[in-house]
């Protein structure tokens, strides 16, 4: 359980971080002449893009079942009474 809950806490930190950043960019060296003692490398931009959407319902369905949990409690002492 102790794994499931550190899981969550963590896709809800990346679906925050989503939020704040709409894209992340890294570079790859990759070789791309290599004749004897002459090499060249080129550096090649990646760029992952995080649709904002995304960003706004991931942390919103990750908190639902704990929403749920709260709502069934509070509405047992509620029946309780």
């Amino acid at each position: 359980m102790r794994t499931l809950a550190m899981i969550g806490v963590l896709l809800i930190v990346l679906g925050i971080v989503a939020l704040g950043f709409q894209s992340i960019t890294y570079f790859t060296t990759e070789r791309a002449v290599d004749i004897g003692p002459l090499q060249i490398d080129v550096q090649r931009p990646h760029t992952i893009v995080f649709h904002p959407v995304a960003g706004a319902v991931d942390p919103l369905l990750r908190a639902w079942p704990c929403c749920q949990r709260l709502l069934a409690v509070d509405a047992g002492r509620r029946a309780r009474e």
